[in-house]
């Protein structure tokens, strides 16, 4: 006797239980992910349509060192009470 002959008399006689059929849980019935898979493949751009242009980005600076006066004036007028923003305007990009 196969196993499908096995289960199909067992199934008849009672002695299995549908509960005990449910072997691959949430998998077994895969009908709600392909529809989301399909979904989500539809949102994406036609393979046909270019890929945009890079955005252009400024290019990276380095950090200037101050000298050390310059660093004593900043360190001054921080204590004196002058903003970030005065103190950037007047040690910034020269």
């Amino acid at each position: 006797m196969s196993a499908c002959q096995t289960l199909h008399l067992g199934l008849r006689q009672g002695s299995i239980h549908r509960a005990d059929l449910e072997v691959a849980g949430a998998y077994y019935n895969t009908k709600d992910q392909v529809n989301a898979l399909e979904e989500l493949r539809q949102r994406l751009p036609d393979l046909e349509t270019p890929a945009p242009a890079p955005s252009k980005r400024d290019r990276a600076r380095r950090a200037r060192q101050l000298t050390e006066s310059q660093t004593r004036e900043l360190i001054a007028g921080y204590q004196s009470g002058s903003t970030v923003y005065e103190l950037g305007d007047q040690f910034g990009e020269q």
